[in-house]
């Protein structure tokens, strides 16, 4: 009698874990490594630290960055988003996006990328959320690596690593909270809970400078996020939050 051998698991294939690799080092398509590496580790057994508001700039402070790309009203020094933002959903490749008049985004380019958000907490978290679904989009991931990271080294490794490869993972999830770490009106640290299809939930972290009149993702020199996905085991920290609420 033979045992069945056992089942292997998808997200550890060569091709999914090549896909998931590029997918990470551009950030902006996370979700990937979301799935194959951050829900197969132990979920964080820590106690959760609330998020907390940075203290406003005084009023006399000039804000560094330049002024909205496509001239969305609104900005704040400080806030932390505790009552979610009105938004419609639409997918973008294979993840629900938000957006609205209000938050962004503003404007959508030639390629079909959703740019402009508005510099608040809330424009920052719908920016994040817009460029990780950007990611999961083979035809959007050689315009967002271009745009959305910061200037410095790690954007150009974005852009290089986006010129050698040409595919997105096609791995499904969405949105279902988030919490805003911090937030000063130049940068924001945006923790967005996701759920895998296998119900599992993951936290992954967009640290976001306001830079030539929108939100851009930080990387580090080498292209990649400077706080890697983690698995979580509930949502009790977040705000609950997404295409299906």
């Amino acid at each position: 009698m033979t045992d069945n051998p056992p089942e292997r698991n998808p997200f550890t294939r060569p091709g999914f874990v090549v896909a998931a690799a590029f997918i990470a080092l551009i950030v902006v398509g996370a979700i990937v490594l979301l799935a194959s590496g951050a829900l197969n580790r132990p979920a964080s057994s820590q106690t959760p630290t609330p998020p907390t508001a940075t203290p406003a700039a005084s009023p006399e402070a000039e804000l560094s960055g330049g002024d909205s790309v496509c001239g969305l009203d609104g900005v704040a020094t400080t806030g932390t988003a505790e009552t979610p933002p009105q938004v419609e959903w639409t997918t973008v490749g294979n993840f629900p996006v938000p957006g609205s008049d209000k938050v962004g985004p503003g404007e959508t380019t030639e390629d079909g990328l959703r740019t402009c958000y508005q510099r608040t907490p809330e424009g920052a978290l719908v920016a994040a959320v817009n460029y990780l679904g950007a990611g999961t989009d083979a035809r959007l991931v050689g315009p967002v690596s271009e745009y959305a990271p910061a200037e410095g080294p790690g954007r150009k490794a974005a852009i290089e690593s986006a010129r050698e490869h040409s595919g997105a993972g096609s791995v499904r999830a969405q949105v279902v909270g988030y919490q805003v770490l911090n937030y000063d009106g130049t940068a924001a640290k945006i923790d967005l809970a996701l759920q895998a299809e296998t119900g599992k939930y993951s936290s992954f972290v967009y640290d976001l400078i306001w830079e030539d009149g929108d939100w851009r993702i930080v990387l580090t020199d080498e292209g990649t996020a400077p706080t890697q996905p983690s698995q979580i085991v509930g949502l009790d920290r977040y705000v609950q939050w997404g295409a299906g609420s």
